[in-house]
């Protein structure tokens, strides 16, 4: 009886880890060099732009997430900020990654999303990313 509820208490986490590499395994590799002329906002090869980048699901950003959110646009106040909205996210996608927009678009959560849209916004535009909970000091 306990074996049993044991297995009943973590089918969610046997299930993902037996499912790991089909929902979460690589699917796409980024063979496009930053070139001469390129989109990119690069200003030089030892220079970060400053640029912050945060996600959230809404322009709404959820009660519990508004002070850390705040505390890095003041901690960064001489960054750009970009907060990238679900609607945002695949509208850029969609013009910049089209290639890409059947894959986002088939991620069975949500947070698979927002971990690749990282990469696509530091990847055109460059600069640091922070989730939408972390402190900044």
């Amino acid at each position: 009886m306990v074996v049993g509820l044991l297995l009943q208490i973590f089918e969610p986490l046997i299930t993902l880890l037996h499912r790991n590499e089909e929902l979460f395994g690589s699917r796409v590799a980024l063979h496009t060099p930053v070139t001469p002329g390129s989109q990119h906002r690069i200003t030089s090869l030892c220079e970060i732009p400053r640029i912050l980048h945060q996600t959230t699901a809404t322009e709404t950003v959820p009660e519990k997430w508004i002070e850390p959110q705040q505390s890095c646009k003041e901690a960064y106040s001489d960054f750009e900020y970009k907060v990238w909205t679900d609607e945002s996210a695949r509208n850029f996608l969609s013009v910049e990654y089209s290639w890409f927009v059947d894959i986002w678009d088939a991620y069975p959560f949500p947070i698979q999303r927002a971990d690749a849209l990282r990469y696509f916004v530091l990847h055109h535009f460059g600069g640091v990313y922070l989730d939408i909970d972390t402190w900044c000091n």
